[in-house]
């Protein structure tokens, strides 16, 4: 581990609940901390910058926010009691907001494109009649594509045109059209999951064809093992980081982030 920082609680730099982590094309780390219903702004080296956030359902405002990600100049996050993804500067200035409810769609998670269109997974019903979407959303809110597909947890872009999905035990490659590149089940060892719920959060290392998928079983589910997995586009367990948490995501250099319990761990490519 290079560097932690963080601690429980609610005061400046401070979170209780993790629900998501991304950072941006300058390096800086943003963590949403659901249960306070805002976003935590720190530097690539961790001292915390500002925050801003709040409950209520007015721009800006949240209700229970949950997942993040960066595009070369917004932060987009998933406003989820409100329905809505909330688009931001990278200073935390209210921009714009896309709604989903009006679609009757809840989102899971959400990424963006080089080309800063947003790919959302999503869902709408529930139980025995929840079915779930991928929608590509463009900068204005416009949906472009949305399509059905077996009940995922995460996503993530490796390029304009090409994302990964991670399940109960199984990450697949796609177009953004839609198209299946390939899939396979995760390694017994980076996840032993049964039917009750989703199990691992990913990110895709670089945000390139050629990167690797960091996967990180989420805590407390129990296949979780205190254990980070990083794979190749085969599947193939190239290294591990003996730490889980909450979320994870990597930056442009390669370093991964692993947020939860209070903290966010950062570690170098290959440690």
């Amino acid at each position: 581990m290079t560097s932690s920082w963080g601690s429980w609680g609610t005061a400046d730099g401070e979170f209780r609940s993790t629900a998501g982590i991304t950072t941006d094309a300058d390096g800086n780390v943003y963590v949403v901390d659901t249960l306070a219903n805002r976003v935590l702004k720190y530097d690539s080296r961790g001292v915390f910058l500002f925050t801003w956030g709040s409950a209520g359902d007015s721009a800006g405002e949240f209700g229970r926010p949950a997942g993040i990600t960066a595009s070369s100049n917004s932060i987009y996050v998933g406003d989820l009691e409100n329905g809505r993804i909330q688009q931001f500067s990278y200073s935390g200035e209210f921009q714009s907001a896309i709604p989903l409810h009006e679609q009757g769609l809840s989102h899971l998670d959400l990424s963006v494109s080089a080309d800063d269109e947003l790919v959302v997974l999503a869902f709408t019903g529930g139980g025995s009649d929840s079915a779930s979407f991928i929608v590509v959303v463009s900068a204005r809110g416009e949906v472009l594509h949305r399509w059905n597909y077996k009940a995922a947890f995460s996503i993530g872009m490796w390029d304009q045109q090409r994302l990964a999905l991670s399940g109960l035990g199984w990450i697949v490659m796609i177009e953004k059209s839609g198209e299946l590149i390939g899939e396979w089940k995760l390694p017994s060892q980076a996840c032993r999951c049964t039917d009750t719920g989703p199990c691992v959060d990913l990110a895709i290392m670089n945000d390139s064809w050629d990167s690797e998928i960091v996967v990180s079983p989420i805590y407390p589910n129990p296949c979780a093992q205190g254990k980070t997995w990083i794979l190749s586009q085969t599947g193939k367990v190239l290294y591990e980081i003996d730490d889980s948490g909450e979320d994870v995501c990597s930056d442009l250099l390669g370093n991964i982030y692993i947020a939860g319990k209070g903290t966010v761990r950062k570690y170098t490519k290959g440690n």
